[in-house]
């Protein structure tokens, strides 16, 4: 699941579960007074959504997921029905949709459909065979509707969230996303020691092609320069557009030996590819790997540099920051 549709998601149970907990505040007190089992039921759930909107409005995790809202809500709905019969069905309309919207579909569903089916034959025992048919087929009614409009809304997530970490012309991800990613990849040899390096490249003398064969050239050297390096690198690996002709892959599980190796056979796998037809075109490579509590910026500002010391050398070539070399000459 993407970063935006998780946080919708969790967005929607939030809401939910405080509109949930201040709406039957003033229901739990009639209750008390006129039904004391009902109304003890009622404040068990009512602190239950408040203390589940707190945990979500402070960014804390939820055991099931937020699965205990809905069950909390269901709750709600089948001691209502069991209690006050008729009255009871009206509150299990109100569910429907708030499944679809706090679950991912592939739960969503198959939990509507249980939902549907126990409040169907509670129905059936409060208010009779007949009227319960009728609140089957609404109750199905107004899933499928609601499943739809979810669907509709999830896939119009996903499509902005992609749009916000994806580069539109080369297809690979963004400068934004980039420091996402390597504030996890730190995150995790913080905490558990896993390594990660990072390739710095671009084409060689491509002022040159945008000069000579107009820019709109320039940018399928780009894209095919892209296509060819996202093909070979590993599913675990990473490419971003960091800027104008600039890329970085980042490389998990890689200490900088490695992610030289990788930079080397993809500067022989672009020098041997026909990127613009008539054109024999070059890349440079430079590669650092990453350091305890070392600043991202610093990370690719010492790749940076070795791609600069590579041109330097007569480009066509990848290049080890200098931190790294020295690092694996005593290691070696």
């Amino acid at each position: 699941m993407l970063a935006g549709e998780r946080a919708r998601r969790r967005a929607v149970m939030r809401n939910m579960s405080l509109a949930a907990g201040f709406v039957l505040v003033p229901f739990t007190l009639v209750n008390l007074q006129n039904d004391f089992r009902m109304g003890m039921a009622n404040v068990l759930i009512v602190v239950g959504f408040f203390i589940i909107g707190l945990m979500l409005t402070r960014g804390k995790p939820l055991p099931f997921d937020g699965a205990e809202i809905l069950v909390l809500a269901a709750c709600v709905t089948a001691m209502s029905i069991i209690r006050q019969h008729q009255i009871g069905v009206y509150w299990s309309f109100v569910l429907i949709p708030a499944i679809h919207f706090a679950l991912p579909r592939k739960t969503a569903t198959p939990a509507n459909i249980i939902y549907i089916i126990v409040i169907s034959g509670l129905s059936a025992q409060a208010v009779g065979v007949s009227d319960a048919i009728r609140i089957f087929c609404a109750l199905g009614l107004s899933s499928w509707i609601s499943g739809f409009f979810a669907a509709k809304v999830e896939k119009h997530q996903n499509m902005l969230s992609a749009l916000a970490i994806i580069d539109p012309l080369t297809e690979t991800y963004n400068r934004r996303h980039l420091e996402q990613m390597m504030d996890d990849a730190a995150q995790q040899h913080t905490r558990y020691g896993v390594p990660f390096s990072v390739i710095v490249y671009d084409l060689d003398h491509f002022k040159k092609v945008n000069d000579e064969l107009g820019h709109e050239t320039g940018d399928l050297a780009l894209q095919e320069l892209c296509r060819i390096v996202c093909a070979r690198v590993r599913k675990t690996d990473v490419v971003f557009r960091y800027g104008g002709e600039e890329f970085v892959i980042l490389l998990r599980h890689t200490k900088a030996d490695k992610a030289l190796e990788v930079a080397k056979d993809l500067i022989e796998i672009i020098s041997k590819s026909e990127i613009i037809p008539n054109r024999k075109l070059t890349m440079s490579c430079g590669v650092s790997e990453y350091r305890a509590k070392e600043a991202s910026n610093d990370l690719i500002r010492r790749a940076d540099e070795a791609l600069y010391e590579a041109k330097r050398l007569g480009r066509n070539r990848a290049h080890l920051a200098a931190r790294d070399r020295r690092s694996t000459s005593v290691t070696s």
